[in-house]
């Protein structure tokens, strides 16, 4: 019961917010009924039931819409004919799970509980309607009709159909800074939602884990067991016999004779109810890469790991780099990794410089404390990736603002030796641009300042011999005679 690839890509550019808010209500009820069959309807709205409910649009508008879609399907049906309404009702009653205004709420509201003044809303954009001025006496939208309309129906349901539990199940070992929404920003929501809905159909959309009914059923007729199978009399035999029977037995007493063999066949067996309690076992968890990764990348933020777990890590990450958007990396933990585990963080700094959340991670390197791992890191992350030409600059400047504030002559003079050799590198492996004015008058300034550290000459005349060279090949190439090196 999967859906189209077509028609989830359909989906997905609809529920996007610039998309949404180009379109009024009647635009997307004619672009979803000339889009999707009549028999798609149901799988389409399971799957936007399922966004929904794990709060996988990151916005209201896309929430409004995706709720419109599911009403607008089966506005055409009676009320209680739509399989969804139930779940409309109580989305929309729990403030805290729609995040829905209250204008929105309440045009949700009228068009459910009088679906013919729809028609007063169809000019309407859904940021309009999330926008529309609510008077402030106003007082919240009484459910209490629908929720009788469904409480009928759901009598008419079998009660194992209430029974279960979904197929999604929220994961203990994510860390606790997934659930904040601050740290997971528009763009990372909106690869996940893209990155749902550009395969099949979710297996998170599917029927719940339900109970199986397997109790035997009792027979129909009576099967006795043994090597004699009394016969049933009938009235001909019982008067028959009656008369030429020798002993003195009555017929009733025959017949009961008779009937006494099913007695033990016919007891209904009733097995003890047992109760049984749902164990997880955390067994089942330890063989998948991810939790191994989380287990040792919890280490490495403590303690410095040893070198057979750190391969692990960087094969497990070399494997499937896709893992690391999974482990929890923040700013707040990089610098424990970075110090203590450099090789690891490395190999997870390669992969997040194409995240969406770059920017906050160069921001984090510059700002730690310069060490000899966090300068070893940087310099092998620039020779595997391509950084901004900016967060160089800026980590140059910071490394030689930070030697400039050291109290401690001898700390100072090795920090300097170390951001020598590092700048050295930059300029050897093209990294850093030595023609910007700016940041080469702040080097040269830096070698003057520690002349006297070893590592500072050597690279202050490498400066000036790459800006000799640079001058002689410009004027060789301006073809000016009394500056020519022949002359």
């Amino acid at each position: 019961m999967s859906v189209s690839h077509k028609d989830l890509q359909v989906l997905s550019n609809l529920l996007l917010p610039e998309r949404v808010g180009q379109q009024n209500l009647e635009s997307i009820s004619t672009l979803v009924q000339n889009q999707f069959g009549k028999t798609d309807h149901f799988k389409i709205c399971r799957v936007l039931m399922f966004l929904l409910h794990h709060d996988f649009l990151y916005d209201a508008q896309s929430r409004f819409t995706a709720l419109y879609i599911i009403w607008d399907m089966y506005k055409s049906d009676p009320r209680y004919l739509n399989p969804f309404l139930g779940f409309l009702v109580s989305y929309l009653q729990d403030e805290t799970i729609s995040k829905l205004p209250l204008s929105a709420v309440l045009v949700f509201h009228t068009i459910l509980s009088q679906p013919d003044q729809i028609h007063e809303f169809l000019k309407y954009t859904p940021m309009e309607i999330l926008n529309l001025r609510v008077n402030n006496t106003s007082r919240k939208p009484d459910w209490s009709a629908l929720q009788t309309e469904l409480q009928a129906l759901n009598e008419k349901l079998p009660k194992v159909a209430s029974c279960g539990i979904p197929c999604v199940v929220p994961d203990k070992d994510v860390p606790s800074s997934f659930y904040s929404e601050e740290s997971v920003p528009i763009q990372l929501r909106r690869h996940c939602l893209d990155s749902l809905l550009s395969r099949t159909e979710p297996f998170s959309c599917q029927d719940g884990l339900r109970p199986e009914f397997i109790r035997v059923a009792p027979p129909l007729l009576p099967c006795p067991q043994g090597n004699g199978i009394p016969r049933i009399l009938s009235k001909d035999d019982v008067a028959e016999d009656s008369c030429s029977s020798a002993d003195n037995r009555t017929v009733e007493e025959r017949q009961t004779n008779v009937f006494s063999g099913w007695h033990e066949e016919l007891i209904w067996l009733n097995p003890p109810t047992i109760v049984h309690d749902f164990h997880w076992d955390v067994g089942d968890e330890q063989a998948t890469p991810i939790t191994e990764l989380r287990t040792l990348l919890n280490k490495a933020m403590n303690s410095t790991l040893q070198q057979s777990d750190q391969q692990t890590i960087v094969q497990m990450i070399s494997e499937n780099p896709n893992l690391v958007h999974s482990l929890g990396i923040n700013v707040e933990n990089l610098p424990n990794l970075v110090n203590r585990n450099p090789v690891i963080a490395i190999e997870i700094l390669a992969v997040l410089v194409d995240s969406p959340k770059a920017e906050e991670f160069y921001d984090a390197l510059v700002s730690m404390e310069v060490t000899v791992d966090s300068l070893e890191v940087v310099n092998r992350l620039a020779t595997r990736v391509s950084l901004p030409k900016e967060f160089i600059q800026s980590y140059i400047s910071r490394c030689m603002t930070y030697c400039q504030s050291l109290q401690d002559k001898s700390t100072q003079q090795r920090n300097v030796r170390i951001v020598c050799v590092l700048i050295q590198s930059f300029i050897r492996n093209k990294i850093l641009d030595i023609h910007n004015e700016n940041i080469l008058i702040e080097v040269q300034r830096f070698c003057v300042e520690f002349n006297k550290v070893p590592g500072a000459n050597p690279l202050y005349r490498t400066i000036k011999n790459m800006e000799s060279s640079t001058s002689g090949t410009s004027q060789s190439s301006s073809g000016n005679p009394t500056d020519s090196p022949g002359k």
